[in-house]
């Protein structure tokens, strides 16, 4: 799915706010009951998520890797880090949740040597686990577009508009613009450049805010006018 930098910042937010209440409700589920053993037709047992160290342990430090996912990201300027915090921390978060109960069912319970059966409680926990991995994933797949190039200028003539160019096909460097025309804007915030913080494609000569090209280049790897490869 293919998003603008602003689209992919918002959305962001919006997975890590759901990361961390997924990972609380996740945690939540150790008061549940996760298990029920059954020694007689008289007594029933119930064995809550926290009941079990490993089970315990992995669920909680799962539901914090998920959980600190916004707050990390918060700390960073380039929306492909916080990308790549986000779904690292929301797989490796939503893995150990998903061990936690399997661990119970297919390792614990068998070293028992009881008869019982599934409560609840622990298909709650699967499920939250499962939706952590679903979220980590859409953060994986969440890509920027392309910008429609929009140009507006002011107190100038055809003669000093950027010429647009579809393809290059080479390699091309930014460097410091020395000069901006009046009214000039970055086609990737649409917001108007100055010269203070302008960098130009020596291909194409088409001129940017430094920041956003870094963002840009640091994902897409080319110049978004003129498509020429960004020597490192």
């Amino acid at each position: 799915m293919m998003v603008t930098v602003e689209e992919a910042l918002a959305r962001f937010f919006k997975i890590g706010a759901v990361l961390a209440l997924l990972g609380a409700l996740h945690m939540l589920t150790l008061l549940l009951p996760w298990y029920v053993v059954s020694p007689d037709t008289l007594v029933q047992v119930y064995i809550n998520g926290y009941n079990v160290l490993e089970t315990l342990a992995l669920s909680v430090v799962g539901g914090v890797l998920a959980g600190v996912g916004l707050f990390v990201s918060s700390f960073m300027s380039r929306v492909s880090r916080v990308r790549l915090v986000l779904t690292s921390l929301a797989i490796a978060g939503g893995a150990l949740a998903a061990l936690s109960p399997t661990y119970l069912l297919m390792v614990k319970i068998p070293r028992l040597q009881v008869a019982g059966n599934i409560e609840w409680g622990l298909f709650a926990s699967l499920f939250t686990a499962l939706a952590l991995l679903a979220v980590g994933i859409l953060a994986a797949l969440t890509r920027l577009s392309e910008p429609r190039y929009t140009y507006s200028f002011t107190g100038t003539t055809a003669s000093t508009m950027p010429q647009l160019e579809e393809t290059s096909g080479g390699e091309t460097t930014f460097e410091p613009a020395e000069s901006v025309d009046e009214g000039a804007m970055c086609t990737i915030c649409y917001q108007d450049v100055s010269a203070d913080d302008a960098v130009k494609c020596a291909s194409c000569g088409m001129v940017y805010h430094r920041g956003c090209i870094d963002e840009w280049v640091s994902l897409n790897g080319n110049c978004p006018n003129c498509k020429s490869v960004v020597k490192s």
